[in-house]
């Protein structure tokens, strides 16, 4: 489950896995996943079910904006 101030339920993960921990430091930090998510505000560490598969549909870094950018503009979600 997932606490902010906007939203509380569950988190999904990105592909089918194992949950192996999560962290707990953001239980007392919950700012540290907004503020160093590739550090250490990481939320979950997951072994994959297939990597091969999951690869495939992941994206980082500028690949991820553009990514998401086509999903907003899909979905007829804009900038105001």
């Amino acid at each position: 489950m997932v606490e902010s101030l906007k939203y509380i339920g569950p988190l999904s993960a990105p592909f089918d896995g194992i949950f192996l921990r999560g962290n707990d430091r953001l239980a007392s930090d919950p700012d540290l996943a907004v503020d160093d998510p590739y550090g250490k505000g990481w939320i979950a560490e997951m072994h994959p079910v297939d990597w091969d598969l999951a690869r495939r549909d992941l994206v980082t870094g500028p690949a991820a904006l553009v990514a998401y950018r086509a999903f907003l503009d899909s979905a007829n979600i804009g900038q105001d």
